[in-house]
């Protein structure tokens, strides 16, 4: 638990405040993260695809999300659930925002959310869309009102419970699945998981799209990746041939492919990113995970 403060390199304030959920909740929702931003100018953030699924409940300023690697794919939010997504989002507000996200596993995010998660394959989806326009203002006002960070973990701590006291759990196949895809950081074949199982490929791979979001192939990808970037972030080197055999890739050449389909850039290109990054503003969105670069400022947010 910690919240922390700061002046951004142009003058502006902001506050993070990280909470954990109450322990009923460990392992199924990883982190509460308030914030408060109050700066001079727009922000444009590079988002990585991550196993996990988000729930954002904006009080103040919209965000504007584009696909990394179509960029036609765009849209505004104040709320919103993001689904697991093959592909990075770039992020941009105009300074100003105030809300909190809700990061969860994909297996919570099914309770939570129930067969709609199925229909957030690469998908960002107003926040009214997927839990009902009552259900969402209700919540956003008791979260508006509570007065603090720890009320606010609460709040969300009850809702959660409540959604998922009665919520179908995931096929015992699909459990088992997505566990041996995370031990194996993505290295294991999909087609291995489905004989292991005793289902066919096809059979795997539909029930993934409903309770999980992607399909197991997409699932490793991101495993893949992520690990990927630890490495990159932990290896001062940064050897991107034996980092790729690490990882599961064919070879360097594989992984920056990979890094390119994935974020329409280089690995070189992201840490570079992330090495111009000036100040204390936060940058990661998940604690110890490598999720971010902030790009440099545009002179003015996208419209419509």
């Amino acid at each position: 638990m910690s919240t922390s403060w700061g002046r951004s390199a142009d003058g502006g304030v902001w506050e993070l405040a990280i909470r954990q959920p109450t322990v009923a909740l460990r392992g199924q929702v990883l982190e509460y993260r308030g914030y408060r931003m109050d700066l001079r100018h727009p922000r444009r953030r590079l988002e990585v695809p991550a196993p996990v699924v988000t729930m954002v409940l904006g009080f103040d300023g919209p965000i504007r999300l584009t696909d990394a690697v179509t960029p036609e794919l765009r849209s505004s939010y104040t709320s919103l659930v993001a689904g697991m997504r093959r592909a990075g989002t770039i992020g941009e507000h105009d300074g100003r925002l105030h809300g909190i996200a809700v990061s969860m596993t994909p297996r919570t995010a099914f309770g939570v959310f129930g067969p709609a998660l199925g229909d957030l394959t690469n998908q960002w989806v107003h926040l009214p869309d997927a839990l009902g326009e009552r259900v969402t203002d209700r919540l956003l006002d008791q979260l508006f009102e509570a007065p603090s960070w720890d009320a606010r973990a609460r709040v969300l701590d009850a809702f959660l419970l409540g959604r998922l006291a009665d919520s179908r759990p995931w096929a015992p196949a699909v459990d088992w699945a997505w566990q041996e895809l995370n031990r194996s950081t993505g290295q294991v074949a999909v087609q291995e998981l489905a004989d292991t199982a005793g289902w066919s490929r096809r059979r795997l791979e539909t029930m993934f799209r409903e309770q999980v979001g992607l399909p197991p192939k997409g699932c490793a990808r991101i495993l893949r990746l992520q690990r990927a970037l630890r490495e990159y972030r932990d290896n001062q080197d940064r050897d991107g041939a034996r980092i790729a055999l690490r990882c599961g890739y064919f070879d360097q050449a594989h992984l920056v492919r990979e890094f390119r389909a994935t974020l329409g850039c280089s690995p070189s290109q992201f840490f570079a990113h992330r090495k111009t990054q000036t100040g204390a503003e936060p940058a990661d969105r998940l604690t110890g995970e490598v999720t971010t670069a902030i790009l440099p400022n545009a002179d003015r947010v996208l419209t419509e």
